[in-house]
């Protein structure tokens, strides 16, 4: 006589050996699970449900082992990453709860909606790297730090620059120009370099001028095109000029210097002498060959 298996509890699949499955569950929550936090282990059953009510992210308990909870995201709400990839094509995913990038030289892109999160990039062992916002390379606009309004911005392909509102830090290039009582006419050179970095209201500018034709122009000798106003300080700010090839002072001159004019950006080249007015630098103190430096700091507009 063959007796029936009595079915037991509240399984009627106990008798073959089948585990009941557990009703869906659905929690909401004001923030992300956790995989490796004890109670998000414990307290959930794997296809549980969780809403992130401030992102409204929704997630699922997909799996549990080794006191790990696994925690897919199935839905993202708006204002948050959705995708991280490299422009090699390859995933990047996050590492105890950070993403680093260790050279290579991919780039990375994301997808989805702007919102008030930020992505925060640690780039070890690099010491030459570029962010990118916008659609121009190396246009950076309006990159705060969260904490006292710190931007980072570039001018488009050169030059970058840093700045909170109040202080500010920039690197760059321009072109000085000679002129001789305000004409440039045949003035040609080998070098024409002008460098500088400013700090605040305070620029460093160094300046090389290498002619190879004097041109026609007479007069005044002025360098023109600095890259920063002068401060309308009511004086003008002196910096040290050397002559370095085919530059004759007048007789009888103790020094040179460069004087940046008040409210511009032009400097008037000097010759100083004892007991009696400076001279004036103009076209019959140089010759087609001359070669002359200048370089100092000045408080700008």
């Amino acid at each position: 006589m063959i007796r029936a298996k009595r079915l037991t509890g509240l399984n009627p699949l106990s008798y073959i050996g089948s585990e009941p499955i557990s009703p869906l569950e659905f929690t909401i929550q004001t923030r992300a699970p956790k995989s490796g936090t004890t109670s998000d282990y414990n307290n959930w059953n794997v296809g549980t449900i969780w809403l992130d009510a401030p992102t409204k992210n929704v997630w699922q308990l997909v799996r549990k082992a080794g006191r790990v909870a696994t925690w897919i995201m199935l839905g993202a709400g708006a204002g948050d990453l959705i995708k991280l990839t490299a422009d090699d094509g390859n995933g990047v995913t996050p590492t105890a709860g950070n993403i680093n990038l260790i050279g290579g030289g991919a780039n990375l892109t994301t997808t989805g909606t702007a919102g008030p999160n930020s992505l925060t990039v640690s780039l070890a062992g690099i010491t030459r790297y570029s962010v990118q916002v916008g659609g121009v390379a190396n246009d950076l606009t309006q990159i705060p730090n969260g904490t006292n309004g710190q931007v980072l911005t570039a001018n488009t392909g050169a030059d970058p620059s840093w700045e909170d509102g109040n202080a500010s830090f920039s690197t760059g290039t321009f072109t000085p120009v000679l002129e001789f009582g305000g004409g440039t006419t045949g003035i040609t050179y080998s070098v024409q370099y002008g460098q500088f970095t400013k700090i605040g209201d305070l620029a460093f500018v160094f300046m090389e001028l290498r002619l190879t034709s004097k041109g026609s122009s007479t007069g005044v000798a002025v360098v023109t095109g600095l890259p920063f106003t002068l401060s309308a300080s009511g004086s003008n700010v002196d910096i040290l000029m050397t002559l370095i090839k085919d530059v004759t002072p007048t007789g009888g001159i103790l020094g040179y210097h460069g004087a940046i004019q008040d409210a511009t950006t032009d400097c008037d080249l000097k010759q100083d002498r004892s007991a009696a007015a400076g001279l004036s630098f103009d076209d019959t103190n140089f010759a087609n060959s001359s070669v002359f430096k200048l370089q100092g700091s000045y408080f700008t507009t």
